[in-house]
């Protein structure tokens, strides 16, 4: 029996994720939608996202266009694209980091580079301001890296906006369809994602009802 798949997030329910989230965090609420953009932004897991340093995101002052998930920290092991272009996500990002550097938090004065930052610090902290903990699993010769902290974190902001069927998987499927109603090709999806064939790349876009809808809407 085949799992159903994550829920698509449309722009509204992002919108209103972010709105509640903000409104009910308390003192995390800027960094908490941060790691909302960055999870729906860039297509990185939970695990990934937890491992990012600031030196995946600035470099000399600035948020770097385009750079790379670093093969370490992977959920694969290979290096794929990463690109910290969309505005709404640098903004974020950086509030989350002016928030950082005026509580004191990973500072590095003497590192104009980064803000003043460590740039090997953690991109995001956790409460009490370390990094968030990892689980690491070996299987044969490969080392899997998982982060229940985190991926519990973002479903519980998720589930607290009232976003019934979604969790942190519906944010790779939502990316993945909307550059496929943008008629990115699919190896090009399947690229940024690192999936492992085009096969599931496929299968991840499809079942876009609202496309449908669309073209249906369009017939006469």
């Amino acid at each position: 029996m085949r799992m159903a798949k994550p829920q698509i997030v449309e722009d509204k329910d992002l919108d209103l994720l972010v709105k509640v989230t903000l409104a009910t965090t308390g003192e995390h609420g800027v960094r908490n939608v941060a790691l909302i953009y960055t999870l729906f932004g860039t297509g990185l897991m939970p695990s990934e996202i937890a491992a990012l340093r600031v030196n995946d995101y600035l470099q000399n002052g600035k948020p770097k266009e385009d750079t790379e998930v670093r093969a370490d920290i992977s959920f694969n092991g290979r290096i794929r694209p990463l690109m910290w272009t969309n505005k709404r996500l640098v903004a974020a990002i950086d509030a989350y980091l002016a928030e950082r550097i005026a509580k004191g938090l990973g500072v590095a004065p003497k590192q104009v580079k980064y803000r003043g930052l460590d740039p090997v610090s953690p991109l995001f902290l956790a409460k009490g301001g370390d990094g968030f903990t990892f689980r690491v699993t070996e299987r044969g010769d490969k080392t899997y890296r998982s982060c229940a902290s985190l991926t519990n974190l973002l479903n519980k902001l998720i589930a607290g906006a009232g976003l019934e069927g979604c969790n942190t998987g519906s944010a790779r499927r939502t990316l993945a369809v909307k550059l496929h109603r943008k008629h990115v090709k699919l190896r090009t999806i399947n690229e940024i994602l690192g999936q492992s064939s085009l096969g599931a790349t496929r299968a991840l876009c499809q079942g876009d009802t609202a496309r449908l809808s669309k073209l249906v809407a369009g017939v006469i």
